[in-house]
């Protein structure tokens, strides 16, 4: 009995660690400057919201800071807006992910490069701004408010350029 215990544990000792080095992989596989995009794309319509746990380890991934990463921005319509940097280090201004939280949801982002994104769960409005910024909000919202968020990013975009 002590034996079959013991190659039982060895067993699910191996896979924890399989599972471990794998996604260790996979997160070292994606490049520093398209880890945000590539996070926000791996996301199902169900894991944009926070709470949920592929969510919360999603902004948990891009901002291991926490709360501090995401605050009210009162020019933009959005509970919480985030600023991503590939080089958090870097002299750039600029962000390469803006993400925006409503009721406790991923419900928009801006990002130059949205190739990766599921047409089905996001619609994008290229040419929000200089550096060809593409705004993308969630596909489960009235076309009306994707327009108003589309804008309402226009406009804070322009300001800080």
């Amino acid at each position: 009995m002590k034996t079959k215990i013991s190659i039982w544990l060895r067993r699910i000792m191996i896979a924890v660690t399989a599972a471990g080095a794998s996604l260790a992989v996979s997160a070292a596989a994606a490049a520093p400057e398209t880890l945000g995009i590539d996070t926000i794309a791996a996301l199902s319509a169900a894991d944009l919201d926070v709470s949920s746990s592929r969510g919360n380890a999603a902004l948990r991934r891009l901002f291991p800071k926490g709360a501090n990463a995401c605050g009210k921005q009162e020019r933009l319509p959005f509970e919480r807006t985030c600023a991503w940097f590939s080089n958090p280090d870097g002299d750039s201004i600029w962000p390469d992910l803006f993400l925006a939280i409503d009721h406790g949801r991923i419900v928009s982002i801006v990002a130059t490069d949205v190739g990766k994104l599921d047409r089905k769960i996001w619609a994008c409005d290229p040419g929000n701004g200089d550096g060809g910024a593409v705004t993308c909000s969630v596909q489960a919202v009235p076309p009306e408010l994707r327009q108003r968020w589309s804008a309402a990013w226009k406009q804070y975009i322009d300001s800080v350029n």
